[in-house]
């Protein structure tokens, strides 16, 4: 993480108080005999304040003078009115009084985490200087958008469950904390996502919007346009194979090949290709591509592109790159890829 200024303690009121005729009681985090009440938007959760204090340093310093008789109070129990969403807040709760059904922290190394869990503590626990939670948090980040390349190309089998736009989120996240290793991959996936939806932001569960700041938008563009520039001269040595003979030795197909071999290539230089694809290997992509007609190549031609290392090992050179690419500075990119 990057150094930078001493944390500001976080405010913590969101403006006048609701009436009480229109706040409600939280279903899922209400203990009857809980220390303190918590309002976030119109709903109160009643909650044990030792807890709070134990894991935050801004609780604790909020929390560690007695209650004067003359501060707010709703049926006896003091209240701290909070700015966060409901929504958020819940999430952050669920990991700080676990129940059987909601426990969120890490229980299974295979254990599915929604992003949207994850956003909200990590938000709110580096708003709180919760740190060892923040710092766990993060690692459900840091292992999806990974800065090891077969990592990356495993990121489907993590267990944080990543939906289109989210992307948005996470560099967003990635600015917040100071952790840089996570933006080449994160703006990856932005600058593969639709273009109009990219303007249009990522809404969280609370209806707030999430945009990419311009110059992150202007990353992605010009990101989006070098990738595609050096998928250009990578897949001409794909090209040279097919089309200067050296796979017609066995090919029961050369006409259907070099079709294959010239739609394939079209849908390189076109946006169909999906985040999916981007930087996997030539050879594993070939394997399993097919062309209009439903028409591949045929078995002896694969066998010849597969026994070509630089196909198969991937397009590492550009998985380098990366950092470059997007125009952020990683500097243990390559020391750690």
């Amino acid at each position: 993480m990057s150094s930078g200024p001493p944390n500001k303690r976080p405010r913590t009121d969101s403006g006048p108080t609701p009436l009480k005729s229109q706040l409600t009681r939280d279903v899922e985090f209400w203990f009857s005999d809980g220390s303190i009440i918590l309002i976030a938007g119109n709903t109160l959760f009643r909650v044990y304040h030792g807890v709070l204090a134990a894991h935050s340093v801004v609780f604790h310093d909020m929390l560690q003078f007695p209650h004067p008789p003359s501060s707010p109070s709703l049926d006896g129990c003091p209240t701290l009115d909070l700015s966060d969403s409901p929504a958020d807040l819940r999430h952050l709760l669920r990991v700080l009084y676990p129940k059987p059904a909601t426990r969120f922290m890490r229980r299974s190394a295979d254990a599915p985490v929604k992003f949207e869990h994850v956003s909200a503590i990590v938000r709110l626990s580096h708003k709180y200087q919760m740190d060892a939670i923040l710092k766990d948090t993060m690692s459900y980040l840091t292992e999806y958008y990974s800065n090891y390349y077969h990592e990356w190309l495993a990121r489907d089998k993590k267990p944080l469950q990543v939906k289109p736009l989210q992307c948005i989120e996470a560099v967003a996240l990635a600015h917040l904390t100071g952790t840089n290793t996570i933006l080449p991959t994160a703006l990856l996936e932005c600058a593969m996502s639709d273009g109009e939806c990219l303007f249009k932001g990522y809404a969280r569960e609370d209806g707030t919007v999430v945009m990419l700041s311009s110059d992150d938008i202007q990353r992605c563009f010009l990101g989006y346009r070098e990738l595609k520039d050096l998928d250009a001269i990578s897949i001409r040595t794909v090209a040279r194979i097919v089309g200067e003979g050296e796979m017609r030795t066995g090919c029961v197909q050369p006409y259907t090949c070099r079709m294959v071999m010239h739609a394939f290539w079209g849908m390189v230089h076109s946006s169909a290709t999906t985040d999916g694809d981007v930087l996997r290997p030539w050879a594993e992509l070939l394997d399993k591509y097919k062309a209009p007609g439903d028409v591949g190549f045929c078995g002896a031609c694969l066998a010849v592109l597969r026994g070509y290392p630089s196909l198969v090992s991937g397009r590492a050179g550009t998985w380098y790159k990366l950092p470059q690419i997007f125009g952020v500075v990683v500097p243990q990119w390559n020391a750690i890829s």
